[in-house]
């Protein structure tokens, strides 16, 4: 039998399937899926090895990064997770999410994404008086018991100074 010389047939690597996102009150489902995937890193990127390895050196659980429009902060943040020793949860942000009850939806699917998260969170948003206080708090025990994961939030900037950054301040404290 003759051996072959050709390389052998590389396999794309396996990767993880994401769970169904659910359905977010206010959300379509379209724009869902591109909120909370993180963008590609894209070849030829200014890499910032200094600033990578301070945020790796932090212990955070949120990362946001603040700087003028075309400093590069989403390019950063892609970068960041995708070196990340972590599970990371992503949630791109604009101004049409500045509402607390479409933000707990996201902050929920953008982490359901990294692990399920319990059913009752989305239920508590669909409910009749569409309590984002409720769904954060079933959030929060949600994670109770979940691996470290990071939450990146991109543009955390566009929602303003109202109720919805309240509500991320909330997150963190619970």
């Amino acid at each position: 039998m003759a051996r072959s010389t050709a390389e052998p047939t590389r396999l794309a690597p396996i990767t993880r399937l994401r769970p169904a996102l659910p359905s977010i009150p206010g959300v379509p489902a379209i724009r869902l899926e591109s909120k909370v995937v993180s963008p590609p890193v894209r070849a030829g990127s200014v890499l910032r090895r200094s600033l990578l390895e301070r945020l790796a050196a932090t212990p955070a659980s949120l990362v946001s990064v603040v700087a003028p429009a075309g400093y590069g902060k989403t390019s950063f943040l892609a970068q960041a997770a995708d070196e990340s020793p972590h599970p990371v949860a992503w949630l791109s942000l604009d101004r049409h999410d500045d509402d607390p009850v479409i933000l707990t939806g996201l902050l929920a699917a953008a982490l359901h994404q990294v692990q399920p998260i319990d059913p009752s969170v989305f239920e508590a948003l669909g409910g009749g008086d569409q309590s984002p206080w409720s769904a954060l708090t079933r959030l929060s025990s949600a994670l109770d018991g979940h691996p470290s994961v990071t939450l990146f939030l991109d543009d955390l900037d566009a929602l303003g100074q109202g109720p919805a950054v309240d509500l991320v301040g909330s997150l963190l404290e619970l």
